[in-house]
């Protein structure tokens, strides 16, 4: 493991506790318990794919190890010529109740978005690209922040992980 990654890695982690401390003290605060926030509010995740049989099931995987489980995974196929459909149709019979995969004709990154969106049943919706992962805590610091503002679209950080040294 490079240097550069270590680091990152342990950055996201430490700002990753502190955003929940901050988040769970907050949830205490509001006399909100855990339980009633967490299984009355229903996230979409849509991951649109497109030739990543080599990246979805780190991306999969860190989303279905989640805390938080009252989710729908909708995939959204975008003319792969790889074997990403074969990987996602592993996940959807593994997981039937909660991954959903829908293949189409190309439409490119923003038609994969909007045919997930169309399918999606949740309260709120959440994108992540095929190629990266999610920490396991932090769905339930989304939603506990989402029930919190009035606001259309939230942008969440992000780390970057130089994987190829």
């Amino acid at each position: 493991m490079a240097i550069k990654e270590k680091i990152e890695e342990k950055v996201t982690k430490n700002d990753l506790e502190k955003v929940l401390k901050s988040t769970i003290n907050e949830m205490h605060k509001l006399n909100v318990p855990d339980a009633e926030i967490m299984n009355n509010i229903k996230i979409s995740i849509i991951i649109p794919v497109y030739n990543v049989a080599e990246y979805i099931d780190k991306c999969m995987e860190s989303v279905l190890n989640q805390t938080y489980k009252n989710f729908e995974l909708i995939l959204v196929d975008d003319g792969s010529t790889d074997e990403t459909a074969t990987v996602v149709e592993k996940y959807c019979m593994q997981y039937p109740e909660t991954v959903r995969l829908i293949s189409q004709k190309n439409k490119g990154h923003g038609g994969a978005l909007n045919t997930g969106c169309s399918a999606a049943t949740g309260k709120y919706l959440k994108v992540i690209d095929a190629d990266d992962w999610v920490e396991s805590q932090s769905i339930p610091a989304f939603i506990h922040a989402l029930e919190r503002i009035d606001s259309d679209v939230v942008l969440t950080h992000y780390n970057t992980i130089d994987i190829s040294t």
